[in-house]
This record gives C-alpha cells, structure tokens and sequence, in this order.
C-alpha cells in the first residue's frame, strides 16, 4: 500500500466527491450516475475514476455498455479510518451531490441505469 498515492488521489475535489458518494450511497454506481450527480463533465469525471482506480481506492466492472464503480472494500486499517473519515464530510457540495443522486436514481429500472447521462451539457 502506498499511503502517499492515496492520499495525492482524495487531495484533488472531484475525485474527494466521487470517493464520498460512493461511500455515502454504498451502491455501485453507473458513470452517467455520477456525471449527473456531480455536474461535472464526463471526460473530467473519467480521469479522476481512473486515479482513484490506480490508487486502489474505486474498483469497476463494464455491464454491456455501462460501466459500474464501486468503493472497494477495505480491511480495517489506515485506508478504512480514511473513509471513514471521508464519510464525516459535512460541506455543501457532498450534500447537494447526495440529494442529485438519490434524485438519479430514480430513473433507474430493475435497479439500474438504462439512460446514459441525462445533464447534456457534460456529455
């Protein structure tokens, strides 16, 4: 484990937010899910699931034309006491990308997504 490559991958705000909602929501989450939910553009959004990826913090499993993300599960130790402490954020903004997602998925249909990004501005 690299603590350094961890914690360089939850310093940038994008991917701190992605990490919270993903916590917060303990549910596998399509991208078009969290592009709308965050209201940040998809080729934004992909770099960052990409470093949290690599820092082994997110995992993600294509389903046809999806690609679902989820937070890994973690052993108890300094990565767990990280979420954890992810997961006590209180700000604004992880507040607002909540109530978006819980609005998200409600278009949800047998439990997932079928539309592809709704905001078409981050497309």
């Amino acid at each position: 484990m690299n603590e350094t490559k961890i914690l360089k991958a939850i310093s940038e705000p994008t991917r701190l937010r992605v990490m919270y909602l993903l916590l917060k929501t303990k549910k596998e989450l399509c991208g078009c899910e969290l592009v709308d939910s965050l209201e940040v553009p998809q080729y934004n959004l992909t770099k960052h699931q990409d470093i949290l990826i690599n820092a082994g913090l997110i995992q993600s499993r294509k389903e046809g034309r999806w690609v679902n993300y989820s937070a890994c599960n973690f052993q108890p130790g300094f990565i767990s006491s990280l979420c954890q402490s992810i997961l006590k954020l209180n700000g604004n903004i992880y507040a607002e990308d909540l109530k978006r997602f819980k609005i998200r998925l409600e278009l949800r249909k047998n439990g997932k997504c079928h539309l592809g990004i709704q905001n078409k501005k981050f497309v």
